[in-house]
């Protein structure tokens, strides 16, 4: 995949602000981004983010300036020179291993081999690849929560990759299981990844993908109530979905929040709090929060 790249190069202060401007190239379709990538020498971090034209990039940086609660200390656009860019993104990440998942990609499969828990995830145009703390502590919760309670209604909101419903999957393999994305890309690969990890042709339980945007979506409504919500967004989302959330959980079941910074943790705690939820367990990864919380 030879074609011509445009790389923004953003200079932030700390490990927390370089994975929150990670996170908004990753999750805001105004950025438009093909690959991004953070990266740390001696005292400095920086965010690399890829894109096809020279106008997008531009773009992108005038945004993230208009709207981040971080400084950007600089920031630079270049062309660089053509790569296989497939191949070097995916030779980049290696495996991660998450509570009793390890995510992979192709490159791996020979090293790590097959198991219930080992889950294929190459890079790709939806966000999820585990390597981000998000998903990390995403997974570490549904880890947690599924050696102890049996699901039997499930919804992954937000599903990018599909990683988190595949993580679902192998540890319910009986649980209906609903994975929703707003963008039709995105939905598209979690599917391929689904067929990719053999979890669309098992006989035990249903796993289905669909595109919507929130709880409102007629296919969600059906599907309701459910024991287990896994919502891996951002903080802002979570905070104006917490009726909907409530709505479609039974008393009870069981939610997963993540894509929420630590500084933004209290108030996103609080809201759930005041809206009938309990804090179970609030894990901590590189500075982003993945809260485990009860329907009271």
């Amino acid at each position: 995949w030879m074609v011509k790249m445009y790389k923004l190069t953003i200079v932030v202060e700390n490990k927390t602000s370089a994975y929150y401007f990670f996170e908004l190239l990753s999750e805001m379709c105004q950025s438009e981004a093909n690959a991004i990538s953070i990266f740390e020498y001696k005292t400095i971090w920086t965010v690399d983010a890829y894109y096809g034209e020279w106008s997008q990039a531009e773009k992108a940086a005038l945004w993230l300036c208009s709207i981040s609660i971080y400084k950007l200390s600089s920031w630079v656009v270049e062309q660089i020179a053509d790569q296989d860019w497939v191949v070097l993104s995916q030779t980049a990440l290696p495996p991660v291993y998450a509570g009793r998942f390890t995510i992979h990609g192709s490159h791996d499969r020979t090293k790590i081999g097959r198991g219930q828990n080992r889950i294929l995830i190459d890079a790709g145009e939806a966000f999820g690849t585990a390597h981000h703390p998000t998903t990390h502590g995403c997974l570490i919760a549904i880890d947690l929560l599924t050696r102890k309670q049996n699901f039997k209604n499930i919804m992954d909101i937000g599903t990018g990759s599909g990683v988190l419903a595949l993580a679902l999957r192998r540890t319910m393999p009986r649980a209906n299981i609903l994975a929703t994305d707003l963008d039709a890309r995105a939905t598209k690969v979690a599917k391929n990844n689904a067929l990719l990890n053999n979890s669309l042709s098992l006989f035990n339980g249903r796993l289905f993908f669909a595109i919507a945007q929130g709880l409102q979506d007629k296919a969600v409504r059906l599907a309701q109530p459910f024991n287990l919500i896994v919502a891996n967004i951002l903080a802002v989302t979570l905070t104006r979905m917490v009726c909907d959330i409530r709505l479609a959980l039974r008393v009870r079941g069981s939610l997963i929040l993540s894509g929420i910074l630590i500084a933004q943790s209290n108030s996103v705690i609080a809201c759930y709090k005041s809206h009938g939820f309990s804090l179970c367990k609030h894990i901590q990864i590189d500075g982003w929060s993945t809260l485990i919380m009860v329907r009271r």
